[in-house]
């Protein structure tokens, strides 16, 4: 009879524990996951409505594993997934790397240039193919860095001209177009760096 007392005392401990670490600030929170890998930053954001908050509005999502999957089918599929629930929370900065074999890239997922809320985007490893029709596009993008992204001239310059907000332009390594004719009023900054086989207009 004790021993079933001092367990169910030391269980109440535990959860009293648990919810004490659930109630320390949200950025305390933050800088708790900011040192774990994303899969304990998925389990640990059920535990209570406090982590799942800092989840939420965590600042920095950096995903690791993806690279070290054996399947490319899953792993697309995890990234896909991970770039969803960023875009589902209103991400402000989307910076995606996809290490690819020479000559094989990946294709960027639409849902990105149709996102309202991403203001920097940060490309390396992509292929833009076609673009969303004009009133689902990205209006709102003030900084565009490509590097080692594949795409033809008409959807760069499409893209460039349909985001007014543009004020910064990064151009690395790209290809598949043969002339890039940029019309970005509001630009200030445009680093242009080894473009094969283009002519700027």
């Amino acid at each position: 009879m004790e021993n079933g007392m001092c367990d169910r005392k030391k269980e109440r401990r535990r959860i009293d524990d648990v919810d004490r670490i659930s109630a320390l600030p949200e950025p305390i929170l933050q800088l708790i996951m900011s040192f774990l890998p994303f899969n304990r930053l998925v389990q640990i954001s059920v535990l209570s409505k406090a982590w799942l908050q800092a989840w939420r509005t965590f600042p920095v999502l950096e995903i690791d594993e993806i690279k070290s999957r054996p399947n490319n089918h899953d792993a697309l599929n995890l990234a896909n997934q991970c770039i969803r629930y960023a875009i589902a929370n209103n991400v402000k900065e989307l910076e995606l790397e996809h290490m690819h074999p020479l000559d094989r890239w990946y294709s960027l997922p639409q849902m990105v240039l149709c996102s309202k809320s991403v203001n920097v985007l940060k490309l390396q490893g992509y292929k833009l193919e076609s673009l969303p029709l004009g009133n689902d596009l990205n209006l709102s993008l003030r900084k565009l860095s490509l590097s080692n992204v594949y795409a033809d001239e008409q959807v760069l310059n499409n893209l460039v001209a349909q985001c007014p907000l543009i004020e910064d332009l990064e151009f690395d390594c790209c290809q598949g177009f043969k002339s890039l004719d940029i019309k970005a009023p509001n630009a200030s900054s445009i680093a242009i760096a080894t473009l094969l086989k283009c002519e700027v207009l």
